[in-house]
């Protein structure tokens, strides 16, 4: 499994779904998602490895998620 990497983007449908079986249970449609640095390579890392949990363990140390933009 390959994974991709983008800088912060707007969240699609699928990537909420995603983000909140992952335990990013805040997410919404116009958020923007965003990781921490040194996230992907973790990320990359554990995949590799066989960690399929590891967005949520990301989540939960608080490496990966979700802003609202100001309006």
């Amino acid at each position: 499994m390959r994974v991709r990497h983008r800088p912060p983007h707007l969240a699609t449908k699928k990537e909420i779904e995603f983000y909140k079986k992952s335990g990013v249970s805040d997410c919404k449609e116009g958020d923007v998602l965003w990781d921490a640095q040194g996230a992907k390579a973790k990320i990359a890392k554990a995949i590799k490895e066989g960690n399929l949990n590891i967005h949520k363990e990301l989540a939960q140390k608080g490496l990966i998620g979700c802003a609202s933009p100001i309006n």
